[in-house]
Formats: structure tokens, C-alpha cells, sequence
């Protein structure tokens, strides 16, 4: 049984004036959370799109002495990490990150791992985010009533590769929704495939194969 998570509610709401809200599910937490600004609302979504992330929480602290909030804590199945989105005075410059004094000195100081991360490395996947962005909303809305059986049904039929649309065909006696979400559950959990959901906005024609 794995831990129970260090964290588990952000430890601030805070948010920049200009900071755009989004609320929304986490299927891994289990939970409604709320996401401040673009670039952590595509952090958030990467995290829910990597199957070997088991857990994570938005806002864990605020660095000491600071008002710089960790964006996230993120617990995979060997280790954890704390994650920081640089901010664009921060960027690297000739190889080198300018973080503040007090911020450099927590994370040289931290026992935990912490995750420095360009907001453009998301910005750079956008496709494959926006897809995955579609895929929680399913997965948010639907999955609590997909069975049990139904998703080893689903898994079984994607061994040679299955398009989206076949797969729904194949499902006609069921609710095509849930076919759809049962497929989408196995892609969230790691258990199947589909590398075209990296070039290619999500559509029916796209063939699924197990992990």
C-alpha cells in the first residue's frame, strides 16, 4: 500500500492579480483544485498525463522567509519531488538560472528533490496537452461509472490496436461514452498507448495499443 501523501491541500490560495483561475478535477487526487495562471494549469495537466506520477498537490508551501509558493509536490513510485515554474526573469541566461537569494538557499538547503522547470517545455507539447486537457474532463465527468469489467473488456480489445471509432462500434451494446472513457482510463493509468495524441488533435480515427 503505498504512503499517504505529504501533502494534500495546498498550503496558499494566494494568486497574482493577473493570474488567470482555473478550477478543475484531479482524477489522481481524487479532488476539485484550483490552478492559477496558464503555465501551471499545462504543468498540472503534464503531471495527470504521466502515468508513473501517483500523486501530487498544487501549492504545497510557501518557501520560508519568502513569498514564493512551490508549485507542486509530486510523489512518483521511488521518489518525490517539489516542482518550480520559472518565471521569465529567472530563465536561464548563458546556462545559468537567477533565482532570489532566499529561494536558491531553501533549495540547496532542501532534502527533497526540486524540479526547476521552463514553463516553455509545456508550451513546446501544447497538442499533446490540449488533448489530455479533453481527456480529464472525460475522465473527471465519467470514469466513477465505467465497470470494472467493461475496462478489462476494453483492454483485451486493444492487443492488435484499435481506432477510436472501431472501438465504439465494437462497444455498440454499451454506452459509447463509457467505451470511450474505459480506453482514456487505461491511457491515464498507463496500461495502453497512442503516440499520435502527441502531433495531432484528439479524433475518432486515432488507434490505441496496450503499454
Amino acid at each position: 500500500m503505498a504512503p499517504n501523501p505529504r501533502f494534500v491541500r495546498p498550503a496558499s490560495n494566494a494568486r497574482n492579480s493577473k493570474a488567470h483561475r482555473y478550477d478543475v478535477f484531479g482524477p489522481k487526487v481524487s479532488r476539485e483544485l484550483t490552478i492559477f495562471g496558464r503555465p501551471a494549469l499545462l504543468a498540472w495537466t503534464s503531471l495527470e498525463a504521466d502515468p508513473s506520477v501517483e500523486t501530487y498537490c498544487e501549492r504545497p508551501l510557501v518557501i520560508p522567509e519568502t513569498s514564493r509558493i512551490v508549485d507542486f509536490w509530486v510523489r512518483r513510485k521511488d521518489s518525490e519531488c517539489f516542482v518550480i515554474l520559472l518565471r521569465q526573469s529567472e530563465l536561464p541566461e548563458e546556462g545559468k538560472i537567477s533565482l532570489p537569494k532566499k529561494v536558491q538557499s531553501w533549495l540547496d538547503a532542501s532534502r527533497t528533490p526540486v524540479v526547476l522547470v521552463d514553463p516553455a517545455d509545456d508550451v513546446r507539447r501544447l497538442v499533446l496537452l490540449e488533448n489530455w486537457g479533453l481527456i480529464i474532463r472525460d475522465l473527471s465527468a465519467f470514469a466513477r461509472y465505467v465497470p470494472r469489467a467493461l475496462s478489462e473488456e476494453v483492454h483485451k480489445a486493444i492487443e492488435d490496436g484499435l481506432a477510436l471509432e472501431q472501438l465504439e462500434q465494437d462497444f455498440d451494446d454499451q454506452d459509447p461514452v463509457l467505451a470511450r472513457v474505459a480506453l482514456f482510463s487505461l491511457l491515464h493509468r498507463g496500461l495502453a498507448l497512442c503516440p499520435q495524441l502527441e502531433h495531432s488533435p484528439l479524433n475518432s480515427s486515432m488507434t490505441f495499443t496496450p503499454a
